[in-house]
C-alpha cells in the first residue's frame, strides 16, 4: 500500500511474509493465498476494503486463515468450501445492480438491455430491495431472466426475517439466493 519512497514501506515485509507462507508445509493444499499486513487470507474470500490504509485487506465472510507471528506463519483455519473455478470470461449480458433506496433507474436501465441473460442484485442487509422493484423483478422472472440476490454488505447469507421485499419473499417469487 505504501510506495518505496514512503516511511515504513510495507512491500518488502509483505513479500518476505508471503514467501514464508508459500514455503510452509501448513500452506500446502490451501489454494491461493494473500499475505499482507501480517495476515494470511484465502484469495477466494479476501477483498480490498479501503483505498488508502495499509490494513485494507479483509475476508468479511470468514476472517483471515492465519497470521504472521514473530516472522513465522501460523495458519489456524482452512477453507471448508469446495473450490469452484469459473470460465475466465465475463458475460456483458448479465447485469449487476445495487439496491439504492428510492432509486429505480439502475434496475430499469438493466432490464432494458437488449439480450439480457441474467442479473445479480446487491440487496440491502440480508437481501432486501426497495418495494418499487418488486413488480419489475416479477416481470423479469416471468420473462425467464434468472436473478441472483446477494447482499451489498460483502458478507453473510441472504436471509432475513422481513416479509414483503425481504429475502424469503424474493426467493418465493423466483430470485436465487447467493452467499
Amino acid at each position: 500500500m505504501r510506495t518505496g519512497s514512503d516511511l515504513s514501506w510495507d512491500g518488502p515485509r509483505n513479500l518476505l511474509d508471503a514467501m514464508k507462507v508459500a514455503h510452509s508445509p501448513h500452506a500446502r493444499g490451501m489454494g491461493a493465498m494473500l499475505t499482507l499486513n501480517e495476515e494470511i487470507h484465502s484469495a477466494r474470500f479476501v477483498t480490498k476494503t479501503n483505498g488508502q490504509v495499509v490494513s485494507t485487506f479483509h475476508s468479511p465472510a470468514c476472517g483471515p486463515l492465519g497470521r504472521i507471528y514473530n516472522g513465522e506463519p501460523w495458519i489456524m483455519l482452512a477453507p471448508a468450501l469446495e473450490r469452484r473455478v469459473l470460465a475466465p470470461r465475463l458475460d456483458t449480458r448479465v447485469a449487476t445492480v445495487t439496491a439504492l433506496a428510492g432509486d429505480t433507474d439502475p434496475l430499469r436501465e438493466a432490464l432494458a438491455r437488449p439480450g439480457l441473460r441474467g442479473m445479480v442484485i446487491g440487496g440491502f442487509g440480508g437481501g432486501r430491495v426497495p418495494l418499487e422493484w418488486i413488480p419489475m423483478l416479477k416481470g423479469a422472472i416471468a420473462r425467464g431472466v434468472p436473478i441472483v440476490l446477494a447482499s451489498r454488505t460483502g458478507a453473510g447469507s441472504v436471509d432475513d426475517p422481513y416479509g414483503y421485499g425481504g429475502a424469503p419473499y424474493l426467493r418465493s417469487i423466483g430470485l436465487l439466493a447467493a452467499h
